[in-house]
């Protein structure tokens, strides 16, 4: 039997929202000059109790911002938008 602090945090596994997240990040900083990947948090944190914690960016923003290319990322403003607020909902819209 896991006790609860064995059961609380990590999940020993990547999960997929994690993956796109880690991939979108690294697309910033592959696209944005001086992006603060370190401002963006891309791990889930199962919570105990306490509200699980989840990606900064949603399986559906991180996809959108891997689908734009460079340019596209920075005319719409995206390097800064998500570096003043990574839990940006809306961005493909």
């Amino acid at each position: 039997m896991i006790g609860a602090a064995g059961a609380c945090g990590a999940l020993g596994f990547v999960r997929e929202d994690e993956i796109e997240c880690e991939e979108a990040v690294a697309h910033l900083e592959h696209c944005c000059v001086e992006f603060p990947s370190a401002k963006v948090s891309c791990d889930f944190i199962a919570g105990c109790t306490e509200p699980d914690i989840h990606p900064d960016l949603s399986i559906e923003v991180a996809e959108c911002v891997q689908a734009m290319d460079c340019d596209a990322l920075r005319a719409r403003d995206l390097c800064a938008r998500i570096a003043d607020d990574p839990r940006i909902a809306r961005i493909c819209e």
